[in-house]
């Protein structure tokens, strides 16, 4: 294996500045280390928050803990749901539509055409992330099925990792975009609201429905528009789904909060470990009255 030479480290020129600057720099990067910490700590006790809940809901509905026990319930195949809760198949509740079928991983060029979301922009939280984009021009004939509404669901089917089978994100951007072979778009009738359908095919994820009824013939793991049309959707009332929505809703935004600030204050970090231990920034230089370098500002 490839080693070091002690020498190597006897003779490396380490940039040595004053002992109070080399305390003040340390303490810098140290404050906003902790911010990070803060924040994952915040983040790891809302995904706990937000599962405890989506177990409250999907089984006794929108009703008060303290009342759960009054719920009469009903076993299913997706487990106990109110007893007044309908069962459909998906496929009565929503149009399924697979993506385009297209090989677009070197496709970088925005002149290509539409935006296209593959499964790496479909997160394991179910948000959608735009930090890598693939374009895709789509043909005339097509662009009508191909071409995202806002309020669809984009559903991964296919992958090599069980992890990543039936992760689902609901599109809410503003522009045109389409979406690849790996994903399939759910859009939902007037039978459902689809922002609860979005949040109950992520009760189901988060209890491995997807990995443990994958196609066991296949290398990938697959959940195919066939097997997709055949998932039992727990419906309640026009009203029980708004609630639910509501309710989950508002922890999302406060996770996706939290994951936002964490995300600015490692580029803060990273920005700040360069330019401090390259002397492009002076810890002098940093004004104590500007925001912009506190790690709460920075979320």
């Amino acid at each position: 294996m490839p080693i070091v030479n002690k020498s190597v480290f006897s003779e490396f020129p380490l940039p040595a500045p004053p002992l109070q600057e080399q305390r003040a720099i340390a303490y810098v990067l140290r404050t906003v280390q902790e911010a990070k910490e803060a924040t994952e700590k915040v983040i790891a006790a809302t995904r706990q928050l937000k599962a405890s809940l989506m177990r409250h809901l999907f089984t006794h509905g929108p009703v008060p803990v303290d009342q759960a026990d009054r719920v009469r319930l009903k076993e299913t195949e997706v487990g106990l749901v109110p007893e007044h809760w309908g069962i459909s198949p998906l496929g009565e509740l929503a149009e399924i539509v697979y993506g385009a079928q297209a090989a677009v991983a070197h496709n970088t060029d925005p002149s290509i055409g539409t935006p296209i979301l593959t499964n790496i922009n479909i997160t394991n939280e179910g948000m959608i992330d735009l930090s890598t984009l693939r374009y895709y021009r789509i043909p005339e004939g097509k662009r009508e099925r191909l071409t995202l509404q806002n309020g669809d669901l984009l559903f991964n089917w296919r992958s090599g990792s069980q992890e990543h089978v039936g992760k689902t994100a609901i599109f809410d951007l503003s522009g045109e975009f389409t979406f690849s072979s790996f994903i399939l778009r759910f859009r939902a009738n007037e039978g459902i609201d689809g922002r609860f359908l979005y949040h109950y095919l992520g009760w189901l994820k988060r209890r491995a429905f997807f990995s443990n009824l994958r196609d066991q013939s296949s290398v990938n793991s697959v959940f195919n528009a066939s097997a997709a049309s055949r998932i039992p959707v727990a419906v309640p009332s026009p009203r029980e789904q708004g609630k639910i929505v509501e309710l989950i809703g508002g922890v999302d935004r406060k996770l996706s909060s939290e994951i936002q600030k964490h995300k600015a204050l490692e580029a803060l970090f990273r920005t700040l470990l360069d330019e401090l231990m390259t002397g492009k920034l002076r810890v002098g230089d940093l004004d104590p009255t500007d925001d912009s370098h506190d790690g709460t500002a920075a979320g």
